[in-house]
């Protein structure tokens, strides 16, 4: 599972301020997560839309559902829920 390959692990879209925004509060604290940019991903598409089941959000681009955050394999969740 790509949620359990590091011990953080942060979905982002390479232009999304907000992205940029909670890889930078990680990073500010000394943790190296792996990013897995989906607009640059092959399959980017459908694991964002699989992403956004998991998180409960409707639509297939719903604003605030990117970053999404995996601490120890576990959803930790947007934004909203990482500051």
């Amino acid at each position: 599972s790509l949620a359990a390959e590091s011990a953080v692990v942060i979905f982002s879209v390479s232009t999304c301020c907000m992205c940029h925004a909670v890889k930078g509060l990680f990073r500010g604290m000394g943790v190296s997560p792996t990013v897995h940019e989906l607009d640059l991903h092959p399959y980017g598409g459908d694991i964002q839309r699989s992403l956004i089941r998991l998180l409960g959000c409707s639509g297939s681009s719903s604003p605030g559902s990117l970053p999404v955050v995996f601490i120890g394999g576990k959803l930790v969740g947007a934004m909203d829920r990482v500051m």
